[in-house]
């Protein structure tokens, strides 16, 4: 996530936030596709971690944890120096894998909200592929709806976004198989295009903001659903895919 993104909430409303929990379950079927298919400890590296919300809920949270070996976090806009936090979040964190005690070869791969931040998508996926093992996996979420597009994406330095079409043909592209490609978020669309067209977003600079703790709780009971249904095959304002490399 852009840690632009963030700037609103303390740390502690970000991980309660109900697009982050939600995404937290996507993730965590990413991880039980891979602990099932690769039968060993994952290592784990989240290119973009932001703030390692998304590594602490690996590391405290994700029901087969003690199947992961290690978790490595790496963001360009990392303030502070690299932490090494013994296993409690993450097991490194820092700006570059040039400084991590380990630089790989990953099992899996997180890339959530980076993808579109990088011009050309293509030679990253293979970048980051070139850093799996055999079988590795690349979990990836971006922005979905090129119709959406609005000052939202130019503030945060978006190239794109996807469609299931076009991130499905990137990734074709470089010669990994797609197991999967789905919308998400699809019940708040309509109310995001408004936002966007009418520039609400704008006043604020985000549009990850603190909302009641009612609103809250029904938008991330709406996200699960709709996960467990398989996400939405036509609209939604993300998109998640699960990318896995080819042994040969």
């Amino acid at each position: 996530m852009d840690l632009r993104e963030t700037h609103q909430m303390t740390r502690e409303q970000e991980y309660a936030h109900w697009w982050i929990r939600t995404r937290f379950g996507y993730l965590a079927e990413a991880l039980d596709v891979a602990q099932a298919e690769l039968k060993k400890p994952l290592r784990i590296l989240e290119v973009g971690c932001g703030t390692g919300q998304n590594l602490e809920f690996i590391r405290t949270e994700y029901g087969s944890r003690a199947q992961i070996e290690s978790l490595t976090g790496i963001d360009p806009h990392f303030a502070e120096k690299p932490i090494l936090r013994g296993g409690t979040t993450a097991d490194w964190i820092g700006r570059t894998l040039d400084e991590a005690p380990y630089a790989g070869p990953f099992d899996v791969i997180i890339a959530m909200d980076v993808l579109e931040h990088i011009e050309n998508d293509g030679q990253a996926l293979q970048e980051w592929l070139d850093r799996l093992t055999p079988n590795g996996f690349i979990f990836l979420t971006v922005p979905a709806l090129p119709s959406l597009w609005s000052q939202h994406d130019v503030r945060l330095a978006h190239f794109r976004r996807y469609t299931e079409k076009t991130l499905r043909a990137v990734i074709e592209s470089i010669g990994a198989e797609v197991l999967r490609i789905r919308y998400a978020f699809f019940y708040v669309t309509p109310l995001v295009f408004l936002v966007r067209k009418l520039g609400l977003g704008a006043r604020t600079g985000s549009d990850l903001m603190p909302v009641p703790k009612l609103a809250n709780t029904v938008l991330r009971a709406l996200g699960s659903a709709e996960r467990k249904a398989g996400g939405n095959p036509w609209l939604g304002t993300s998109l998640v895919a699960l990318v896995r490399k080819s042994s040969s």
